[in-house]
């Protein structure tokens, strides 16, 4: 199967560069000449509704110092979140466009090549900033003799295995400028899995602006909304709810232990899957303790409300800006040791650790923090905020975006 793939791969390229040759090079004597100004970026972004993690790491790029010496742009759907968002924060200029998921139809890849190829002209970018696996090959399969090479970057915003394949060799290893990792430890994950050595390889951890996400007094207007008493100790998560983040480890914790405790739930997350996970809580009679509450760009109301986050995801995940974002707000977490979660969380300090998928270990780490006093429970509060402030700045991402961004322009 992997190896149709590759050879699906090579066809489309030579159907693109080949029999569609005539028609993307349609237009290069048309090419403006390029004014003296600034450097430009051409990001990409293959969702085409919720953004996740993307949307967060572009608006910070595109909003710090570096658009002093950048012009942003964004190649992203319309129905997106990060089309609209974009767009609506006038700092990056928004141009509509699909990134086919799936090599499943022939026609609509080579109509999405086509298209980006355009944009490309059109921005003349000198670097494309690429952040995930569909918008890589159009672009891998679409921008062969533009009339001025652009740098590649990809951003790995995911742990995945990346394959050994001679064509993730060469795309990897050859026509990408920088391969970046948010995480080592999602890296070192691919190498223990038997992915792909990577070489021009940088890591640079996901800052948060701990300014923005600060501690904040509790929104008492909004927990009398939900209904959740004062004395009531609230786990919360503003990750999302895909099967991978596991708040049903969190659900089965609440079920065993509401009989016991003071406590409640609340989980931000994707509107179509909260809308699931609400129907199943009313059949479990869970709706007084748990509460899904959809998407919501500004979290920071809610994660007011939490004493204690989680995340637990048991897969996908890299390292997580909902985490980091908690932390920062001053809210301890439970968290897996997936990837590069465990590296946000001092156990014991300003947080507690768990194994992926371990219902055991989850129910334990909340009847610690349920149980718990409430001075012991701001001496955690403490030190998260603390650990955000020292290990999770976002200046700190910024400034190794901007030596990557320098290096890939200084290389041949």
């Amino acid at each position: 199967m992997r190896l149709w793939k590759v050879f699906f791969k090579t066809l489309a390229c030579a159907v693109v560069l080949g029999v569609g040759g005539f028609i993307l090079a349609v237009g290069l004597h048309q090419e403006a000449p390029r004014e003296p100004g600034k450097l430009r970026v051409l990001f990409t972004n293959h969702h085409d509704a919720y953004s996740h993690g993307h949307l967060t790491f572009i608006a910070a790029i595109t909003t710090s110092s570096l658009a002093r010496t950048y012009d942003f742009y964004l190649a992203a759907p319309e129905s997106s979140d990060a089309y609209r968002v974009m767009q609506d924060s006038k700092t990056v200029q928004v141009i509509d466009c699909l990134f086919p998921a799936k090599l499943t139809g022939l026609r609509g890849f080579i109509e999405a090549c086509k298209h980006f190829r355009q944009i490309c002209k059109q921005v003349d970018p000198d670097i494309i900033h690429l952040n995930g696996s569909a918008d890589k090959t159009v672009a891998f399969f679409s921008t062969w003799l533009l009339p001025r090479t652009p740098k590649f970057i990809r951003t790995y915003h995911v742990s995945k295995t990346i394959r050994k394949d001679p064509y993730h060799r060469f795309v990897c290893n050859h026509w990408l400028n920088a391969n970046h990792f948010v995480s080592r430890s999602a890296y070192e994950l691919n190498l223990e899995r038997g992915g792909l050595s990577l070489e021009r390889l940088w890591i640079i951890e996901n800052g948060v602006n701990t300014q923005y996400f600060a501690p904040r007094p509790t929104d008492f207007y909004l927990r009398a909304q939900l209904g959740i008493e004062p004395d009531v100790r609230v786990f919360g998560t503003c990750a999302g709810v895909a099967a991978y983040k596991r708040v049903d480890l969190m659900v089965r914790a609440m079920h065993a232990l509401k009989d016991r405790y003071r406590i409640a739930m609340v989980a931000l997350g994707d509107d179509a899957n909260s809308a699931l996970w609400r129907k199943r809580i009313e059949a479990e009679g869970l709706e007084d303790v748990v509460f899904f509450e959809g998407y919501h760009r500004d979290v920071r109301p809610y994660v007011s409300l939490f004493d204690v986050g989680f995340v637990l995801s048991d897969g996908v995940e890299s390292i997580s800006y909902a985490a980091r974002e908690m932390m920062s707000m001053g809210v301890p977490l439970i968290t897996s040791t997936y990837s590069g979660l465990k590296d946000n969380v001092d156990a014991g300090v300003n947080g507690l650790c768990v194994p992926p998928d371990d219902a055991a270990a989850v129910q334990i780490a909340v009847e610690r923090f349920a149980k718990m006093s409430d001075e012991e429970l701001l001496r955690f509060s403490k030190a998260a905020r603390a650990k955000a402030v020292k290990d999770f700045s976002v200046k700190t991402q910024i400034e190794g975006i901007a030596s990557m961004y320098a290096s890939v322009l200084r290389a041949e």
